[in-house]
């Protein structure tokens, strides 16, 4: 043992043995006849030397002999030590008081259980019953001004400890008040030499109220930097964005702009340069106004696909001032799969776009996993594993059954994949070796990256617990939230809602808000991670006064291809914005892959601000919608193009809206007939698994999900095609045709698809034969178009996997995950297809392949050869195209072929007549 902890093992047993004889003696006095006003008579000593005694942890903190904030420690030590001497020691009514009897009972209770503890721990021998004693108290330790000062926390009034020892000091302060104010104690009355006065009396008002508990907050998330470094980081964004951009806005952070969310003001500073002020809380707000002022005056476009600024050599102020409101205060971004469909493969220069890119659009609440392996592999290796056993860990394998066999350890449902790949092991929140290994970690992230108070913890992602009981759902959420308080006494726990949509359990017996009420109020953050369809909040009651962010996820698997939900985006904001008695902090995005349909998620940006408190609900939707569609055409694209605005327009009213909304709007001049059929036949969910049935495994009987009318989509893309002349040296239009043009041809793929089906239930084979070469020539065609631009080839994002690896073997691997990802996931294809592209080569060499083997089935069952087997078949596209070209590796990277704006039209031209 070292002296530290030698030392350290020596303080704490004595304090446990000084409050366990205080704590014997009020027992066994009271067994003998003592009453309770004479408590302090008995114990009084005892208690003013150990609780004295306690100011040494402070030294701890401060010295770094203890892991714990020594403001806060100081705060606890010091708010006992005032009731304890002024209050008690010094007012004769105040120790025959019951407060102070309630008081010293609770104290004794709760630091026998403390002192034990951290002495056994040192030890490394804490029983199983002393951990839940010390998770339970841990949340009631903070009182009086630390409950303003270091936690803000609401304490729940259950736990029997918290409300007698608080009850207590307040009948003892209340005991003392009275001949405080007669005798003037600690009272300084003028005149003096010091030319001052103070009355302790007066001052015992102020002080009564701050044991009130607090309502749960989150306020605390707040930047960690100085206004002065946030400025300077938004000052060097601006010049990223064109050198020396800084030099024409005054930046001023004012926090007292808004109290419950973000604000900034965009107006002219009126100085002989004639600079622009952006005035704003924070200097995210700063980003999100410069970007704001950039758009409006100079149609500038900044998007994670692309980026188009043409400034003027001098940058003006707008000619009237701007003001935009947030909807509460947090703005957050991302999914925990986000950073394997999107991220996996970037470098610094694409996450300092990006992070740039996050600040322009307000988010200041961004899921950061990036490098979270390496505080893991550090913890696992202070555990005694291997790098071996970390390797295979971090491929899925279980392992700490292997390191930790007394361990009480549950078997955690599997998803999707066999125990090679899944079904880990889960700690029992009640053994030791859950906060052992928890508090680790919260160690190495501090190491690693500081204290940021906000935390990612999912238990039961995708996962159905083993057990609904009640206590074991309290004692989960009661020993994750522990954990992070053991480190960070300010933390808050950042949970997804997706897991209450793993089993309809969670409605039932409130399972869900025995969950989320075992800790305080405002200590669990809800991320409402499908909110635009289906929010939670409303089957949860709001979460159970836990705060939570509004969330718009949209996307699956980063899965290609024109669709989303504009309008009803917009009315799920409107409807939870109008909810009273709920604790929305916030909104954000949280789809599982980007780079694909841009223009639904600016639109949700930039609804997430309200432009001088703006209000957009129901009635002034449509009128809002068809003017920031124009803007967004012209930002994007750098001019005002009619045919262009055409284009969006119809996209706009097809892949871009929903039938329930568009029933109830005045757009008959823009909706043409077909659309309204189609509208009133299908109602367009999000469930976009099933978009562009051409990319997904073959079978018979699939219905395409992508959203559109043939006729219409081919009437955008020929309007889109229009403006080629004037836009196609800009590398958004670029990308954005051939977006447009893949749809259009998916769309018709998926006619001929239904042709095909109806021909082999006809048995017609010439017939067959004849869709079957259809189908496969769009196929053919998708090739083509895709090859036109590198965004759009698998073997770009290959060569850019590869990059990442610092050997061949590495670069090996990576172009296997990469590969095993957008196809069948896994190494037996646990969920085909569900991370599927519409990239060259995959057309050519996976999907077009996939399909031809299925003609063929189809067409010998015509023939009457076999019985058609969709199990057979399966298998087959399994071994034999699936699986091998997973594994397979390209020796040379393709390059982009063709022009995109001839491609499209000799496209366009062959396809809109069988449209």
């Amino acid at each position: 043992m070292s002296f530290r902890d030698g030392y350290l093992f020596l303080y704490n047993t004595v304090q446990f043995i000084g409050w366990s004889l205080i704590f014997w003696k009020i027992v066994i006095g009271l067994l003998t006849g003592i009453t309770l006003n004479h408590v302090y008579s008995v114990v009084g000593c005892q208690v003013e030397f150990f609780q004295t005694l306690a100011l040494l942890e402070i030294v701890h903190s401060y010295t770094g002999l203890v892991r714990s904030p020594t403001v806060t420690t100081a705060i606890q030590v010091l708010s006992r030590l005032f009731i304890l001497w002024p209050i008690t020691h010094c007012v004769v009514e105040a120790q025959s008081s019951l407060g102070t009897f309630l008081y010293i009972t609770a104290w004794s209770i709760s630091e026998i259980v403390r002192y034990s503890f951290y002495a056994l721990n040192i030890l490394a021998v804490t029983p199983k019953f002393l951990i839940w004693l010390r998770q339970l108290i841990r949340f009631f330790q903070f009182h009086l001004f630390a409950s303003i000062t270091a936690c803000s926390f609401r304490y729940t009034l259950f736990i029997g400890l918290y409300p007698l020892g608080v009850a207590g000091e307040l009948l003892a302060v209340f005991a003392a008040m009275g001949p405080i104010g007669r005798r003037k104690l600690f009272t300084l009355e003028m005149p003096n030499m010091f030319n001052m006065s103070f009355n302790f009396y007066y001052s015992l008002f102020f002080i009564i109220p701050l044991y009130i508990p607090l309502l749960g907050s989150v306020d605390h998330l707040k930047p960690s930097a100085s206004a002065l470094e946030q400025i300077s980081a938004v000052q060097k964004l601006l010049n990223r964005i064109s050198f020396g951009l800084a030099d024409f806005y005054i930046l001023e952070i004012d926090r007292t702009l808004s109290d419950n969310s973000e604000m900034v003001l965009v107006k002219s500073w009126k100085d002989v340069r004639n600079r622009t002020l952006i005035k704003g809380t924070s200097g995210v707000a700063l980003a999100f106004g410069v970007n704001a002022h950039l758009r409006n005056m100079y149609d500038v476009h900044i998007a994670w696909d692309g980026i188009r600024v043409e400034l003027p050599a001098i940058v003006s102020p707008p000619h009237k001032q701007m003001m935009f409101k947030s909807i509460g205060r947090y703005r957050y971004f991302g999914n925990v799969c986000t950073f394997s469909y999107s991220f996996a493969w970037w470098n610094w220069s694409r996450w300092e776009y990006f992070i740039d890119w996050m600040a322009l659009n307000g988010i200041n609440l961004p899921l950061a996993h990036v490098g979270n392996e390496v505080v893991w592999k550090s913890v696992f290796q202070d555990f005694g594993l291997t790098d071996e056993e970390i390797d295979q860990h971090f491929a899925g394998p279980g392992f700490l059954a292997w390191i930790f066999p007394t361990a009480n350890l549950l078997s955690a449902k599997c998803w999707i994949f066999n125990s090679t790949y899944s079904c880990l092991k889960f700690v029992h929140p009640s053994d030791p070796l859950f906060l052992q290994i928890g508090k680790a970690y919260m160690q190495k992230l501090e190491n690693y990256f500081g204290l940021f108070h906000a935390y990612s913890a999912d238990p039961f992602n995708e996962m159905v617990p083993n057990t609904f009981d009640v206590m074991f759902l309290r004692n989960v959420s009661f020993a994750i939230y522990n954990v992070m308080l053991s480190v960070d006494p300010k933390s808050v726990w950042v949970l997804q809602s997706w897991m209450f949509l793993s089993s309809e359990r969670w409605l039932e017996n409130e399972n869900a808000k025995h969950f989320l009420t075992a800790v305080p109020t405002g200590s669990i953050l809800v991320v409402d991670l499908y909110a635009e369809e289906y929010p939670l909040y409303e089957k949860f009651s709001g979460f159970y006064n836990q705060p939570f962010i509004w969330c718009m996820l949209h996307n699956f698997g980063g899965v290609q291809g024109l669709y989303g939900n504009l309008a009803r985006i917009n009315q799920k904001l409107a409807d939870v914005s109008t909810v009273s008695n709920i604790s929305m902090v916030g909104t954000g995005l949280s789809m599982e892959g980007i780079d694909q349909n841009y223009v639904v998620y600016q639109m949700a940006l930039d609804r997430f601000w309200s432009p001088n408190n703006q209000k957009v609900d129901l009635a002034a939707w449509y009128t809002y919608i068809y003017i920031w569609i124009v803007q967004y055409c012209i930002q994007r694209y750098g001019r005002l193009e009619t045919d262009v605005i055409s284009a969006c327009k119809l996209l706009l009213n097809n892949v871009y809206c929903a039938e329930h909304i568009f029933f109830h709007c005045k757009l008959n001049s823009v909706i043409d007939e077909d659309t309204r059929n189609w509208l009133k036949n299908r109602f367009l969910s999000n469930d976009h698994h099933n978009i562009g049935i051409l990319t997904l495994r073959p079978k018979f009987g699939m219905k395409e999900q992508g959203v559109g009318i043939t006729k219409s989509i081919y009437t955008a893309w020929g309007a889109f095609l229009q403006s080629s002349r004037t836009c196609q040296e800009s590398e958004i239009y670029i990308n954005d045709l051939v977006e447009l043009t893949k749809h259009a041809l998916m769309l018709t793929g998926a006619k001929l698809y239904e042709q095909l089906q109806a021909s082999y239930i006809r048995k017609y084979g010439q017939e067959f034969l004849e869709n079957a070469a259809a189908v496969e020539r769009v196929l053919s065609d998708l090739e083509w178009i895709s090859k036109t631009h590198s965004r759009s080839m698998l073997s770009k994002w290959i060569e850019i996997a590869r990059a990442n690896g610092k050997t061949a073997a590495q670069s090996d691997q990576l172009e296997e995950n990469l590969r095993m990802q957008v196809t069948i996931w896994g190494p037996q294809g646990e969920i085909v297809d569900y991370a599927r592209k519409q990239w060259a080569a995959l057309f050519s060499e996976y999907y077009l392949p996939r399909w031809r083997l299925f003609f063929a089935h189809l067409y010998a069952d015509i023939l009457q050869l076999e019985t058609f087997n969709q199990t057979l078949l399966n298998s087959r596209l399994f071994h034999e195209i699936e699986l091998p070209f997973a594994l397979q590796k390209i020796p040379n990277i393709d390059q982009p072929t063709g022009n995109t704006v001839v491609v499209s039209k000799i496209l366009y031209n062959r396809y809109r007549i069988i449209k």
